[in-house]
């Protein structure tokens, strides 16, 4: 497994970000998401993503920054911000997913755990989510063990 120092990371794609608006619109977008995966640094990642999103010229690039965000947004639980956002991803082609991402215990959805396996090829994001909900489903089978119920 390849580990991520994201301190250079950081370095790299703030100084990347100062060429032009077209590399400062991937270079945060990139910083921000890459930032997001990792607990001690997401609500970095998030002021990047929103740093991007502000100055990003792009429609394609403004809802994939969405994306991110409507992302960070559900990992840290705020469900009304993730409801806010997601008026603004028609255009996505995974909205069916965060759709599905709204709903209370979406993780146990059979539907959201199909989906994310088809996706987690698409993206280091969708990878990731695929991730956390494996992490996610082991700890449930462990409680429901533990509690006599399976």
């Amino acid at each position: 497994m390849c580990l991520i120092d994201l301190n250079q990371a950081e370095k790299y794609y703030t100084s990347a970000a100062q060429y032009d608006s077209q590399y400062r619109m991937l270079a945060f977008f990139n910083l921000g998401a890459t930032m997001i995966q990792h607990k001690d640094c997401m609500e970095k990642g998030n002021q990047y993503l929103k740093k991007g999103l502000k100055s990003c010229t792009d429609d394609f690039f403004a809802v994939k920054y969405k994306e991110v965000l409507f992302v960070y947004e559900i990992l840290k639980e705020n469900v009304g911000d993730a409801k806010k956002l997601i008026r603004e991803l028609d255009d996505s082609k995974y909205i069916d997913v965060f759709s599905m991402m709204l709903n209370e215990d979406y993780q146990l959805n059979v539907g959201y755990q199909n989906r994310l396996k088809e996706l987690k090829n698409d993206s280091s994001l969708f990878k990731f989510l695929f991730i956390k909900n494996c992490e996610y489903l082991h700890k449930y089978k462990e409680i429901c063990v533990a509690n006599n119920f399976i």
